[in-house]
């Protein structure tokens, strides 16, 4: 949709959760909120992004390469960090011809029908804009009637967990610390001078663990038009303005500005002096109990808009000059875009407010609900559109518009929020994904939740579609969802001990029939394989096809250092180098040479000597020898074989010297002797499935995989994932649903970080979800 906001002012707004409304000629039309979706468990783990300030870096002007235009692509990759979910942008309109608007937006997604700044013919405009990033850490930028712009770099989100202890948001009181008109805090700015300003241990930002500064920066009566430039004190001044402003007006822009020994410095531009106020809002740095940034999407295949609308003064006027955002409204139109914990509420929202059909000059403020208002001014405005970015602390989860001077119309878009966060700091077994904790209601997570009884855990299962299990430290078994779990059990919403598993030092499970049953092969310190469930087609390796609720030891198994499972057969390594299979050869699964039938006792797989690491899925496996070669036999997701259907091992090519493989249904990966990784994805790459090097992973030290998603676990502890969001499987808190005809489910095509997870031990994935041990 198309708006023309003639005389519309916008300002970016920090102030707690928000909700959805669009524009036309006469200004932004209302458009329907989403509607709410279900909040997570109150253990949920949720996604966060802590503030990077870089050196001003200038990513687009146009003026020098394509001149006016309606639209930009802003290419941050290579100048934000791994795991970044926004970039903080300086965005310049250059003397646009006409009164109009911009919108910044992941690119890939659909276009939002909303604001991130708006802007008035002949006048040159600068708001600092919170863009959430695509996940090739990109931009696009719509401009509704072509003009010049400049975009600069200032910083980024990132949830890598390295950088959040720095970077966190801690709203304070606003407060006012210079006014030049008033003698307070500075002079006026001579024409190109600069001043230095202290602003640590003032407005309650404190003396140390400053690593930025949030302030409203206010230029007033300007003998001459110009711009001001925040930067921090000591450092080279940067080619980029904080703030555009005509002669005589007074302008504001929310910027977001480093600090250097508690100082910043303000340089003004233009050719003849200006007073300047400066009003703090919040501080980024080290103290306990910071919040951290949530978009409200990432790259998703059929994204939500964003930024999205969530106030409309045409809707809902004001009350005595008040406008009430209320926790309502902000649930109902944030809450199905980013998971947020009500037991951890949000802290601040980042939002665009646009005036439009001013009929004098006036400002509007923002604040928390029930306090009163500060004496500070978020948006000024008197005639034209302007730009700026409010942050403004929540209270309850709602906020307030304080609305003085001219009656005026005005709309809230909103493009992210801050919380604070609830990681994953405690020892255990934590699960996402498609049924991942065993619930009966087969309600999933999208973000990790701990599970019950999870302390004294060492192990878990691999493999496995709707059964899972781990192994405690008393080296007994414990299983949960569809099993059978001995005793009589063949379903539990929680970990229940499997009786008669004992000395254990692994587990793997595998398929599931009609009637809800798995397989289950447990390893003993002794080298003997235990096994429970299924056997319509002989894998429990007892001679019948009778399924067993009971555990027994496979027969003729002995130095047995490692096993696998495929949907309906079993596979284990010996000491001695040489793999043994059994169960289901309807694929060729047990390297035989044939395709059909089934073995109801262990036989060796042929040409198979000095192999370290086996591995299966479904109706495939995989061998690893000492020199990291490979060995495929089985239907293959690979699909790069001899046929199809290949009955005998056969070796098979990758990019490195191998120490592991996973694989699931159309993908999987290879742990490379170097910890790097290589993998292949036919479902999202039909046409090339042969893999490539993962860019940007080393360290690597396991893999597991989902149906539609591949995680690495590092040396350092930190989980990294890519593929798609079907099932829940991203584990970042963005629910997949499935709707008349409309599938909504992220897509990550780069590795990127797991949100707020450190310290992990283990990793481990079924089907449709994946488990993770801290500590």
């Amino acid at each position: 949709m198309r708006y023309a906001l003639g005389g519309a002012i916008s300002a970016i707004l920090i102030a707690g959760l928000v909700v959805p409304v669009t524009a036309s000629a006469a200004g932004p039309a209302p458009t329907a909120a989403l509607a709410p979706t279900a909040a997570l468990a109150p253990t949920a783990v949720e996604v966060g992004g802590s503030l990077v300030t870089v050196p001003a870096r200038r990513l687009v002007d146009t003026r020098t390469t394509t001149g006016p235009v309606g639209s930009v692509l802003v290419d941050a990759g290579g100048r934000v960090g791994t795991g970044a979910l926004a970039a903080v942008l300086s965005i310049t309109v250059v003397r646009p011809t006409r009164t109009s608007y911009l919108t910044a937006y992941p690119d890939g997604a659909q276009a939002p029908v909303a604001l991130s700044m708006s802007f008035t013919a002949g006048r040159t405009s600068t708001n600092t804009v919170v863009a959430n990033l695509s996940g090739s850490a990109r931009v696009a930028i719509r401009i509704a009637v072509p003009a010049n712009v400049v975009v600069d770099l200032l910083g980024y989100f990132t949830s890598r967990p390295d950088a959040q202890a720095a970077g966190s948001y801690h709203p304070v009181s606003a407060k006012r610390i210079v006014d030049t008109r008033q003698g307070l805090g500075g002079r006026p700015l001579a024409a190109r001078g600069s001043e230095s300003l202290q602003v640590a241990g003032l407005a309650g930002v404190p003396t140390t663990g400053v690593t930025a500064v949030a302030v409203n920066l206010v230029t007033v009566g300007s003998t001459a038009n110009g711009y001001l430039t925040a930067y921090p004190d000591g450092q080279p001044l940067p080619y980029t303005a904080s703030v555009s402003f005509p002669a005589g007006l007074t302008i504001a822009n929310r910027v977001i500005v480093g600090m250097s020994n508690g100082r910043i410095r303000v340089y003004n531009a233009a050719a003849g002096t200006t007073q300047f106020v400066v009003e703090v809002v919040g501080y980024f740095g080290t103290a306990a109990g910071g919040s951290y940034y949530h978009p409200l999407q990432h790259d998703y295949v059929k994204p939500p808009d964003s930024p999205v609308r969530v106030a409309d003064t045409r809707i809902q006027p004001p009350t005595n000059g008040v406008l009430t955002v209320s926790q309502t409204a902000l649930t109902d139109a944030i809450t199905g875009f980013a998971p947020w914990d009500s037991t951890v509420p949000p802290t601040a929202v980042i939002a665009s407010v646009s005036v439009f059909g001013e009929r004098g000059s006036g400002s509007i403020t923002a604040y928390p609900t029930g306090s009163a208002p500060p004496a500070t001014t978020d948006l000024p405005y008197s005639s034209g559109q302007v730009s700026n970015q409010v942050l403004a602390p929540l209270a309850r989860g709602s906020f307030s518009l304080r609305l003085s001077g001219a009656a005026t119309q005005f709309t809230v878009d909103v493009s992210g929020y801050f919380a604070r966060l609830r990681p994953a700091t405690t020892a255990g077994l934590y699960g996402w994904g498609w049924d991942s904790v065993g619930r009966a209601d087969l309600v999933s997570s999208s973000a990790p939740v701990r599970i019950a009884a999870s302390t004294g855990v060492i192990g878990l299962s691999t493999s496995g579609w709707y059964a899972n299990y781990l192994i405690r430290d008393d080296h007994t078994v414990q299983g949960w969802g569809y099993g059978p779990f001995g005793a009589g059990r063949t379903y539990s919403t929680v970990p229940v001990s499997v009786p008669g598993a004992t000395g254990v030092v692994a587990v793997v499970a595998n398929g599931q029939d009609d009637n809800g049953w798995g397989t289950a092969f447990a390893l003993r310190s002794n080298g003997t394989v235990l096994a429970w469930g299924q056997n319509t087609r002989g894998q429990l390796a007892d001679g019948t096809t009778n399924n067993r609720n009971s555990v027994a030891v496979i027969a003729g198994l002995t130095g047995i250092t490692q096993l696998a499972a495929g949907a309906t057969a079993g596979y284990a390594l010996k000491s001695d180098g040489t793999v043994w299979a059994w169960g289901d050869n309807a694929a060729g699964q047990l390297g035989q040479g044939s395709v059909g039938g089934y073995r109801g006792s262990p036989v060796q797989v042929p040409g198979l000597t000095g192999i370290v690491a086996i591995s299966a899925d479904r109706n495939e496996a995989w061998a690893v020898s000492a020199d990291g070669s490979l060995s495929q036999w089985g239907s293959s997701s690979m699909r790069s074989g001899p046929s199809a259907v290949p009955a005998a091992p056969y070796w098979t090519a990758s990019a490195c010297p191998a120490r592991k493989v996973v694989a699931a249904d159309q993908l999987g990966a290879v742990l490379c002797q170097d910890g790097t990784v290589w993998a292949w994805d036919v479902f999202q790459h039909p046409t090339a499935p042969w893999g490539a090097t993962i860019p940007g992973l080393s360290g690597v030290s396991d893999l597991a995989t989902q149906d539609v998603a591949t995680f690495a676990l590092t040396s350092a502890g930190t989980v990294w994932r890519w593929g798609h969001g079907w099932y829940n499987s991203m584990g970042d808190g963005y629910t997949w649903s499935s709707q008349t005809g409309n599938d909504w489910y992220e897509v990550i095509t780069e590795p990127a970080p797991m949100p707020d997870l450190s310290g992990i031990t283990m990793i481990s994935s079924y089907r449709q979800g994946t488990f993770v041990l801290r500590g």
